[in-house]
């Protein structure tokens, strides 16, 4: 239930995104790829977690962003599987 309430709401940011940020996006997947782009959304997931853990002592957050990496980690896999 959550993650459904979690995908819509990044689905509604994604629809008020300037402009500006996407081409911003595009510049970024022009130069790395999408590959490269998994990979690095993948560290700073993990990078977050790390950062929850120390700063907040929060767990169920944590491991949320740990998951998160873990999935973008998958995604990664599959796009030359």
């Amino acid at each position: 239930q959550n993650r459904i309430r979690i995908i819509q709401l990044t689905q509604l940011n994604l629809k008020y995104m300037s402009n500006e940020t996407k081409d911003t996006i595009e510049q970024i997947i022009d130069k790395v790829g999408i590959s490269g782009i998994c990979l690095l959304i993948s560290e700073i997931c993990n990078e977050k977690a790390q950062h929850v853990r120390e700063n907040w002592q929060d767990e169920n957050l944590a491991r949320d962003w740990n998951h998160d990496a873990r999935v973008i980690d998958k995604i990664t896999g599959k796009l030359y599987n």
